[in-house]
């Protein structure tokens, strides 16, 4: 990150890298259930060559593979593919209207810091002769490329043309639907604008327009880009000028910190919060401390308690001495600490008989050299 901006794109370290690449692999080879149970075998202390090895080919398979993983990084890998679920999942969401697929298609084209490259694996799929044509068309609408736009709408039949025509329920696609017949006398930046207010923003990839608006078209969308969940908004925050961010900041700084816990920004989520603490008041320093105790976080896939602990401290004091004069929030502060205390001392317990068994190996061996 560099200290002028606080939306740049992601610099993953190397370890980073190859953790989303081994994670890439196993998604690609191996049903989510499947790598979580051959993950909560290994913990458990199951060995692949257990008496109930058999019933579960595929989970030792997978076994077997995460076993080559050094243990220190096991976790993270186990976080990074849940990382890549949640991506998959979204992308779904946002385009069931003209796609459905399968969970075992595996058609994603992934970055190296673990997010779908959107516009590549979109490209991909309209070139994909055994997808429906107007599925496709309706794709390259959603992206703006006007290439593929034109060449799909040359190759289809009229019967499917006449069919877009009379059951378009896409405002982007009746727009180049449009444009094509009538040319480009108005530009489509100007029809979004007249548009997207009133209309689905999920129609259309917003990055494919908002870089190329000028300063005040793009003071609308900036409410947009408060909360980040995909690929789409996120390129978006990238283009902001220092002036736009600070308008983001100032309005919901506790908004835009919440967006850096999901996959693959939650590794930046502390380092960004020292950077924007001077944008926090007691209420958004109380909605955000709300959310994170919530039940949304996933307290499975990585360790909060650990990550709460080092939010926590981090916090600026005053805040956390504010916070809790809150006694909804201050219960749930405690619970959170005593489960703290817990993990702690079942710690010091686990490194305690650690100690214990190497001393006792150490006293057997010099007992043993002394017989020798």
């Amino acid at each position: 990150m560099t200290d002028s901006k606080i939306f740049v794109p992601l610099l993953p370290p190397l370890l980073h890298l190859a953790v989303v690449k081994e994670s890439i692999n196993l998604y690609n080879d191996f049903q989510i259930e499947t790598l979580d149970k051959a993950y909560r075998r290994i913990e458990i202390g199951i060995s692949i060559t257990s008496e109930d090895s058999e019933n579960y080919p595929g989970c030792n398979s997978a076994q077997k593979k995460l076993l080559r993983i050094p243990p220190r990084l096991r976790k993270r890998v186990q976080e990074a593919i849940h990382g890549l679920k949640s991506g998959v999942e979204l992308w779904k969401k946002e385009h069931s209207s003209i796609l459905e697929l399968d969970d075992e298609e595996r058609i994603f084209y992934w970055r190296c810091d673990g997010t779908i490259d959107t516009v590549k694996t979109a490209q991909q799929l309209i070139l994909n002769s055994n997808i429906d044509i107007k599925k496709r068309f309706h794709l390259a609408c959603k992206y703006c490329l006007e290439d593929n736009i034109k060449t799909l709408w040359t190759e289809m039949e009229d019967t499917s043309k006449t069919e877009i025509r009379e059951t378009a329920d896409s405002w982007v696609v009746s727009y180049w639907m449009r444009w094509l017949r009538d040319g480009s006398m108005v530009t489509w930046k100007h029809v979004i604008l007249s548009c997207y207010s009133y209309t689905n923003y999920g129609d259309i990839r917003m990055n494919s327009f908002f870089p190329s608006l000028l300063p005040k078209e793009r003071e609308f969308f900036l409410r947009q880009l408060i909360i980040v969940t995909n690929d789409d908004t996120r390129q978006c925050r990238y283009a902001l000028t220092t002036e736009e961010e600070e308008k983001i900041l100032t309005s919901c700084p506790d908004e835009v910190l919440l967006s850096y816990l999901h996959w693959p920004l939650r590794n930046f989520f502390l380092e960004t919060a020292e950077r924007i603490w001077s944008y926090f008041d007691i209420y958004s320093y109380k909605n955000l401390l709300s959310r994170l105790l919530s039940n949304e976080i996933n307290r499975e896939v990585f360790d909060f308690y650990d990550f709460f602990e080092c939010f926590w401290n981090s916090s600026p004091e005053h805040l956390r001495e504010r916070v809790k004069n809150y006694r909804v929030l201050e219960r749930k502060l405690n619970r959170v600490f005593m489960k703290l205390e817990e993990i702690r001392r079942k710690r010091k317990a686990d490194f305690d008989e650690l100690q214990h068994q190497k001393t006792k190996k150490i006293s057997r061996d010099i007992i043993q050299m002394r017989w020798i």
